[in-house]
């Protein structure tokens, strides 16, 4: 069975193929962990050249003043490694100042040359408090970089808070423009229009339907209070029940066009011939969130109807 010949190096599907043996090298562990290494490395360094330091600087203020203590200036030594470099590098100053101070080019008096007891003692006291002062070190300095962290968190989330605010803001404002044009487009149109939510309230009536009505505002005042104040009959004349509102049967998903009825407008006290076209809104899950109704008055072209068919009457009964 043939092998399969390696792909090109190239866009393949708008992906640019890259051989596992050039993901295996990009991975090396020497080349990922370098800068970790040479960190450690650097910290290191700075633990020896504390300790040579203060052993020199020990050596020479015993050569100007007799006899020190014998870790007089590695405490500090280990102090400033230790909250520099953390509490390994610090452990390793420890190790160095243990062992320097019993060296004998580093003062003329060694820590053998101590009773045994007290050369013990001594060397117990020092290690001991060298290594809570590392501990301690370290556990402050951990705190810190968790603190710099959260920090760092935090200004990450409050930056992306601020985005996702002004962005809502913006959202906001444009949605605010729109609902503005749409309310000058629908009030600049003859017919009334009206808006109807879920729960049966009026969310907008364009300036034709408050005007017939002599209403300011019905926004959020319910389709039945409004109509209650009304007479509204069928187009044969007998009274219309309430749940036969056109804006009503939409809202259960009934679809009117052209109804006729009558009603007699506050405007004027007559009553007037309408015909009402309603339908449910619905949203991108075909669920209902409201309905429109659009409302034109035909009174004139029914008195013209009523007018031709009385002429045609005439022309056709005997004088």
């Amino acid at each position: 069975m043939r092998s399969r010949p390696e792909p090109p190096l190239g866009n393949r599907r708008g992906l640019s193929y890259i051989p596992a043996d050039m993901i295996d090298r990009s991975l090396d562990p020497p080349v990922a962990r370098g800068p970790v290494t040479r960190s450690v490395a650097l910290r290191c360094l700075l633990a020896i050249a504390a300790v040579l330091a203060a052993t020199i600087l020990r050596w020479g203020l015993v050569k100007a003043f007799g006899p020190e203590p014998p870790f007089v200036l590695f405490y500090p030594a280990v102090l400033l490694v230790a909250i520099l470099a953390g509490g390994g590098p610090g452990i390793l100053a420890v190790v160095l100042c243990t062992v320097l101070a019993a060296d004998g080019w580093t003062a003329p008096v060694r820590v053998e040359a101590l009773p045994p007891a007290t050369h013990w003692i001594t060397v117990g006291v020092f290690v001991t408090m060298s290594l809570i002062l590392c501990a301690a070190a370290e556990h402050l300095r951990r705190a810190r970089r968790a603190e710099a962290a959260l920090r760092s968190q935090m200004a990450l989330a409050s930056a992306s808070t601020e985005r996702r605010g002004s962005e809502s803001e913006r959202r906001l404002d444009a949605a605010h423009v729109e609902k503005e044009r749409l309310s000058l487009m629908l009030s600049s149109i003859d017919e009334e229009v009206y808006f109807t939510d879920t729960q049966g309230r009026y969310l907008f009536a364009n300036s034709a339907a408050l005007r017939e009505f002599g209403h300011k505002s019905v926004e959020g005042v319910e389709v039945k209070k409004v109509i209650s104040h009304m007479i509204v009959l069928r187009a044969d004349g007998t009274p219309r029940p309430m749940e036969e509102a056109p804006p009503l049967r939409a809202l259960r998903g009934e679809v009117i066009r052209n109804e006729e009825q009558i009603v007699r407008t506050p405007r004027t006290g007559e009553l007037r011939h309408r015909q009402v076209s309603a339908t449910p809104v619905r949203d991108a899950g075909g669920q209902i969130i409201g309905s429109i109704s659009v409302v034109r008055d035909i009174t004139e072209r029914k008195r013209v109807e009523e007018a031709l068919r009385e002429a045609e009457r005439r022309k056709t009964d005997p004088p």
